[in-house]
């Protein structure tokens, strides 16, 4: 589900001329792992910074991607 959410993120910035890759880590991560990759290619710098800040935020707000945590004295879902 996540996979599709992400596509369609993507696709208004294609349908304007940019090119969007965005990938998503899943599986065990350490703290300082990088979980997500957002790049964006534009004719102009400006709106590829613009569309990048939009993906991530859009992703941030609206994919379901859920992370199991691991505490000293508790294991939490959460998004």
């Amino acid at each position: 589900m996540a996979e599709r959410q992400l596509a369609k993120i993507a696709a208004p910035i294609e349908a304007q001329g940019g090119r969007v890759v965005i990938a998503h880590r899943t599986g065990t991560l350490n703290l300082t792992d990088i979980a997500v990759f957002v790049g964006v290619a534009a004719v102009h710098r400006a709106e590829a910074f613009k569309w990048c800040q939009q993906v991530i935020d859009t992703l941030k707000h609206e994919v379901p991607i859920w992370k199991k945590e691991y505490d000293t004295d508790k294991v939490r879902w959460g998004n």
